[in-house]
């Protein structure tokens, strides 16, 4: 298959093979790669469309995705009010607080947010956990105690970009049970109720119930603002 119809799939979300040579470019790229000094950079160039989402996976340093560098604009950067819900619910906030927050209608935001994920090709839900850490960054203006890495990669004389963040690491987490810990490890890194349930070889009712108490325990509304409260507590390191 060509780059462009490796990229044509991509787009329509479709999923690209784990091993395929990209992946395994990446993967090797990123483990030499240097710190990143400003992961809100990446956050930014996607906003502005210089940069394309094509895919994600994860190696032993842990997650990374992986953009295509854009000659030119592709498809338009986002207006400011795609840009304010979006990265407003990247940050951790739900969309019903953030259509308060605004002034708008609970549907307004939701098409606001629906229309800039398409815009960005980000179709599929959840967002990659590397691109959630960059939105946040942005947004904040800081790095965060925070253990990124970026680099170039040339793969098929296309440039891509690789961007990665370790697993996050929980252990001095005291509020949370070491079951709990692991439960908010898996959704960290975007695997569904159902999958966690699996991989745990327990129910999804009792992944639901564990999730109940992580939220309730560390005060947070969210997958998103379970990832903000790790960036400030250095989960991230």
């Amino acid at each position: 298959m060509t780059l462009q119809a490796q990229f044509a799939v991509a787009v329509r979300r479709e999923p690209v093979p784990a091993r395929d040579p990209l992946s395994l470019a990446a993967e090797e790229t990123v483990a030499v790669a240097p710190l990143a000094g400003e992961p809100g950079d990446l956050w930014r160039d996607l906003l502005d469309g210089r940069l394309v989402y094509y895919c994600e996976g994860a190696g032993p340093l842990g997650r990374y995705v992986v953009c295509r560098v854009v000659d030119g604009i592709w498809g338009g950067p986002l207006n400011r009010r795609e840009t304010a819900v979006l990265t407003r619910v990247l940050c951790g906030q739900q969309q019903k607080a953030v259509a308060l927050d605004l002034g708008i209608a609970c549907s307004t935001a939701s098409k606001w947010f629906t229309q800039a994920v398409e815009k960005l090709h980000l179709e599929r839900a959840p967002l990659p956990l590397p691109l959630v850490v960059a939105a946040q960054c942005w947004a904040s203006g800081e790095t965060h105690d925070l253990t990124a890495r970026t680099a170039n990669l040339f793969h098929e004389e296309t440039q891509f970009v690789v961007f990665s963040v370790p697993t996050p690491r929980l252990d001095g987490e005291t509020l949370l049970t070491r079951a709990e810990r692991e439960v908010a490890v898996a959704l960290i890194e975007g695997r569904s109720r159902d999958a966690i349930a699996r991989r745990r070889s327990t129910s999804s009712q009792t992944v639901a119930c564990q999730l109940r108490g992580i939220f309730a325990k560390l005060d947070v509304k969210g997958r998103c603002d379970l990832i903000k409260r790790g960036l400030e507590d250095g989960w991230f390191r």
